[in-house]
């Protein structure tokens, strides 16, 4: 086993507890009314949303969107597996093995992921 096994051990287990305990909340189910699809025309489907559509939305809106997925457990959390993984594997093997690399590594992950 290698030296820095224990701590990419480490740092698995918590990736995982912290994925149980923020998990997404489950979907909202069909209203019982919901009719099944039925072809329409392209002339009904865009008046239904063009009936149905929302105002836009606020700048307020959008940056509360924007930074709760940007800062969220779970975007924080994703980058953190995938760079113990990239640890556990050595990969890149230029970024070495211990905190440093592995702070690189998550920091390339989030890099990736925006």
């Amino acid at each position: 086993m290698k030296a820095g096994m224990p701590f990419v051990r480490m740092i698995c287990t918590i990736c995982l507890l912290a994925l149980f305990i923020y998990s997404p909340k489950p979907s909202v189910a069909q209203s019982p009314d919901s009719k099944p699809f039925a072809a329409k025309s392209a002339v009904q489907t865009a008046r239904e949303q063009s009936d149905t559509s929302e105002p836009p939305r606020t700048f307020k809106e959008r940056f509360y969107d924007y930074s709760t997925s940007t800062f969220s457990p779970l975007a924080l959390f994703t980058p953190s597996v995938s760079a113990g993984i990239s640890q556990a594997r050595n990969f890149p093997p230029e970024w070495k093995q211990g905190g440093e690399g592995f702070g690189k590594r998550v920091a390339s992950s989030y890099g990736a992921a925006w």
